[in-house]
């Protein structure tokens, strides 16, 4: 757990201190409080967030695209639905199996 003090310094614009532990920071902050004579100043306590990164496939067609002639590679599937089970399976080379495919 990590603690940060945010401060208002020149044109008001902040500043950041990090500190690993708590009385670091709160001495820190004693001295700028102290040296400014303004409370203004904070004190956070920094938490990590746990979090997932997806992989995501997003196909866009223009809108001026000419879909209407029969060569169209659009036109010989019927439909613009994909069976997401069946890409995947391709994808994937068997069922989805988790996080990764394992």
């Amino acid at each position: 757990m990590s603690y940060i003090v945010i401060q208002h310094g020149v044109a008001d614009l902040p500043s950041y201190s990090e500190f690993e532990d708590i009385e670091r920071a709160a001495l820190y902050l004693e001295g700028v409080c102290n040296e400014t004579g303004s409370a203004e100043a904070k004190l956070y306590r920094l938490e990590p967030v746990n979090f997932e990164v997806r992989k995501v496939f997003k196909v866009e067609v223009p809108a001026d695209a000419d879909v209407s002639r029969s060569s169209s590679p659009l036109r010989e599937f019927g439909t613009l639905e994909p069976n997401l089970a069946e890409l995947d399976a391709q994808l994937t080379n068997g069922p989805r199996r988790g996080l990764f495919g394992r």
